[in-house]
């Protein structure tokens, strides 16, 4: 318990952040989320033990991987998912990670 009123006082900080460094456009706002794409060399079956390179080749026209990360008004990361490859779209990458589950299954 004490631990939900501890994470609820820090999210009370991080709106009232959001709320002051944006004059009042971002009321309400927790967090920032946002997926980019990191370039990697062609993985590999027999160096990487990677199944299916292609699923890291992007549309952006090289391989990568889907990065997810979340941030505070003071761009302290509150999460980051690094498990996703280049080919998937961000909202699949986010919607198939740890917080996406979490909160289908729990909000």
């Amino acid at each position: 318990m004490e631990l939900a009123i501890a994470w609820m006082r820090k999210m009370e900080d991080v709106e009232r952040g959001f709320y002051k460094s944006s004059n009042g456009v971002f009321a309400g706002c927790i967090d920032a989320l946002d997926g980019w794409l990191v370039k990697v060399k062609k993985p590999s079956v027999k160096r990487d033990g990677v199944q299916n390179p292609g699923s890291y080749y992007s549309r952006k026209g090289f391989y990568g991987v889907n990065v997810q990360v979340i941030v505070s008004h003071d761009k302290v990361i509150l999460y980051c998912n690094i498990l996703h490859c280049g080919a998937e779209h961000d909202s699949t990458a986010f919607k198939n990670g740890s917080l996406g589950k979490w909160l289908h299954n729990n909000w």
